[in-house]
């Protein structure tokens, strides 16, 4: 709901979203959407909504399909790597390591922070 009207669900909103509430699994609302990502990331049409919906999956613990776009293929259609944004999540959704997603911020931030 934005602004009380229902809304289209769509992929990246859907992933941000869930990596805000990932601390907090078994809410119904986190439920719902990661059931809903992963059921419509047969959809994605772009390379950054690739690279988000594999990093949700992956960050919940479920496993990008076997039958999922790969990068392969949005780069030989738009040569995605133009875009740093798309590029530097691709680099993400593609690596071994997944510490930077558990990252927490500290209890007491520093000044400069506080702004």
């Amino acid at each position: 709901m934005v602004y009380g009207v229902p809304g289209e669900p769509l992929i990246v909103p859907t992933v941000w979203a869930l990596l805000a509430l990932r601390d907090e699994p078994t809410r119904p609302e986190f439920v719902m959407s990661l059931d809903w990502l992963e059921k419509n990331v047969k959809d994605v049409r772009g390379a950054g909504s690739c690279a988000l919906a594999r990093i949700g999956l992956e960050m919940c613990g479920r496993k990008w399909p076997a039958t999922g776009a790969t990068f392969t293929d949005f780069y030989s259609r738009n040569e995605f790597l133009q875009s740093v944004p798309v590029a530097a999540w691709a680099c993400l959704a593609l690596s071994d390591q997944r510490e930077w997603l558990t990252a927490r911020l500290p209890e007491r931030l520093p000044e400069y922070a506080k702004a």
